[in-house]
């Protein structure tokens, strides 16, 4: 992934990084392929990729897959929140 005067992964890794967005729900879209730890970097960031050319259904799908994924994290930071309260 490749923007003018940054990487995309540098990108993600500094905008996810944020832990007031980390909750943000990212589709990463290329034109080449990721490879190694490029590819472990997504991961780790539960971000999902997919390849040009783009159709209408891999969009789709994708976006659903990460807002799905984004309200699996904050529901579980909501139970762990709501645990850690009650116990005060």
């Amino acid at each position: 992934m490749m923007l003018p005067g940054i990487d995309g992964i540098e990108l993600i890794v500094k905008t996810l990084g944020d832990t007031s967005l980390r909750g943000m729900a990212t589709v990463a879209i290329t034109g080449g392929s990721i490879e190694g730890g490029r590819r472990e970097v997504l991961s780790s960031f539960s971000i999902q990729l997919i390849s040009k050319p783009v159709t209408e259904d891999s969009l789709l799908g994708a976006m659903e897959a990460a807002l799905l994924g984004t309200t699996a994290l904050v529901n579980q930071e909501k139970e762990s929140y709501d645990a850690q309260t009650s116990e005060s």
